[in-house]
């Protein structure tokens, strides 16, 4: 079949040790917002290879998401002791600490995120709402720049790019960032 979770299932199946079939079904798994099947796949893949970095990543990414901010950040920590050059768990972890709302801790993990992968955007569009969020609007939006030479622009950023403008005294070209954001979520 073509079912790519057929495929994972049997891969796991020849093989039931494998860490890394474990955190590839996991990952599949989440993306298709299975949580708890995934969350369970990372676990059993940690168990199986404690010094696997992505897996641990990977569990704190899950935790992250369903709201489990102290587990996913000692997960995300697990990752980092492994691997300190994984750059996704950089970020990640700076996403965990925003949720968390220590803003000068998530700004420290995702200036280390952009250091180790300076390619991946997401971490450059966090790193602008961490700099906004700890008074810093001018690198807020350098940050931003640097998010949308590497295609990645989110909602948020439109609204962080307003609010650095606006911190800056630059009210009049506030507007046009802040009404865009307010047309694409109002609430």
């Amino acid at each position: 079949p073509d079912d790519p979770q057929a495929h994972l299932d049997r891969a796991l199946a020849l093989n039931p040790g494998s860490g890394e079939a474990l955190c590839n079904r996991g990952h599949a798994r989440y993306l298709l917002r299975q949580y708890p099947a995934a969350e369970a796949d990372f676990r059993r893949a940690t168990e199986l290879k404690p010094d696997m970095a992505l897996a641990w990543n990977n569990l704190g990414n899950v935790l992250n998401k369903t709201d489990r901010y102290a587990a996913a950040k000692e997960a995300l920590e697990r990752a980092l002791a492994i691997d300190e050059t994984l750059g996704v768990a950089w970020s990640n972890l700076g996403t965990v600490l925003l949720n968390q709302r220590d803003h000068q801790a998530a700004r420290v993990a995702l200036e280390r995120a952009v250091e180790v992968s300076p390619g991946v955007g997401t971490a450059w569009s966090k790193l602008a709402e961490a700099a906004l969020l700890t008074g810093d609007p001018e690198r807020a939006l350098r940050c931003l720049e640097e998010a949308k030479q590497r295609s990645s622009v989110r909602t948020i950023d439109i609204y962080v790019r307003g609010a650095a403008l606006a911190a800056l005294g630059k009210r009049r070209a506030a507007l046009g960032p802040l009404k865009r954001y307010l047309e694409k979520s109002p609430r």
